[in-house]
């Protein structure tokens, strides 16, 4: 499938109804993930809501991930799904899927509120946010997937901007971190 077909599919399935969600409020996902899938590498994404070339970074992502685990390996994606670059990181958890079925895909929500789901996700995890002010909301999501996750794969090309802020973040908490603006 083209990237503009996936993209549309992204698109698509922005609305269904609450209960058809398997949805997890944060209690602690290590216990969570070791019971369903059997204790799994974490990877999750930060990077840019707007960007060019996308075709050409899906293939960097997708290599990067695969580089960067076994082939028998349980791994966790945890998937920000608001920008270019979440679109992106998406699409590349799919393509590392049909290689490493060991792998599930979350949603990380920043909000309770207007809570939708989409099926190119396997579960939305809700990381108990509910006392930040909506407009800290996705930062403080971000941080949380950050010390959460055993690899950060990054497209952060600019020094301004969300993006940024949790690359110095996920810097600060010595967490493994690929920028593949670099």
């Amino acid at each position: 499938m083209e990237f503009h077909n996936y993209y549309m599919v992204l698109q698509k399935y922005s609305l269904v109804e609450f209960h058809d969600i398997d949805f997890f409020v944060e209690f602690d996902i290590m216990k969570l993930w070791s019971s369903t899938i059997g204790g799994a590498m974490i990877i999750t994404f930060l990077g840019h809501s707007l960007l060019n070339n996308c075709e050409n970074l899906l293939i960097k992502v997708t290599e990067t991930i695969l580089e960067n685990t076994k082939e028998d390996e349980n791994i966790l994606f945890l998937c920000g799904g608001y920008g270019d670059f979440d679109n992106v990181s998406l699409l590349a958890c799919h393509e590392v899927k049909e290689k490493r079925p060991n792998s599930e895909i979350a949603f990380v929500t920043p909000y309770l509120k207007n809570l939708t789901k989409n099926e190119l996700y396997d579960t939305i995890i809700y990381p108990s946010l509910e006392n930040i002010h909506p407009r800290y909301a996705i930062s403080k999501r971000n941080e949380w997937m950050v010390e959460k996750a055993d690899l950060v794969i990054a497209y952060v090309k600019y020094t301004y901007g969300g993006a940024y802020k949790t690359m110095l973040y996920t810097q600060r908490k010595k967490k493994q971190i690929i920028n593949l603006a670099n």
